[in-house]
């Protein structure tokens, strides 16, 4: 079979296209070698799962800050146990103590790079506030014990 060159229409032996009516010369007559037709089976691709972990937007993985964490526990209790002595100090150990908890625990949980460095900088330095606090606390009880102690001598000395 000769087909057309300019359209492609098959031409049946005609001098002329009945598609696009181009005179069919025994130049431009182009016989196509018959093709046998090949059943094709499609590959069927499966798509691979990806992890939650592995998806291009969630690739930042930080690490929890347990030291601080558990620092700023420590100066927690130890304000607790102050408490009962000095109480105004102390207090504020236990609200900076606090902070640095709820901040620290949460550096595991970050979204990104930047949210993960702000709350473990925030938990140390409310770490650092409590612990300046709950020393402040500690030279208060002190001092109140010495007087207590020095008050009392005193009065012994000068009862009769």
């Amino acid at each position: 079979m000769s087909k057309c060159i300019f359209c492609g229409n098959e031409t049946g032996g005609t001098e002329f296209c009945q598609n696009c009516g181009a005179k069919v010369e025994g130049a431009l007559i182009k016989q196509e070698a018959p093709v046998e037709e090949q059943e094709e089976t499609p590959e069927v691709v499966t798509p691979e799962r990806m992890d939650p972990q592995d998806t291009p937007g969630n690739f930042y993985k930080p690490q929890a800050a347990t030291g601080i964490l558990a620092a700023n526990i420590v100066v927690l209790v130890l304000a607790v146990a102050l408490c009962v002595h000095t109480i105004g100090i102390t207090i504020l150990a236990m609200i900076f103590s606090i902070i640095g908890i709820v901040n620290a625990s949460k550096v595991k949980s970050a979204k990104s790079e930047f949210e993960a460095n702000h709350r473990k900088s925030t938990a140390t330095v409310m770490f650092i506030l409590g612990l300046v606090a709950l020393f402040a606390g500690f030279i208060v009880y002190l001092i109140l014990h010495i007087l207590r102690v020095i008050t009392k001598n005193l009065f012994e000395m000068f009862s009769f």
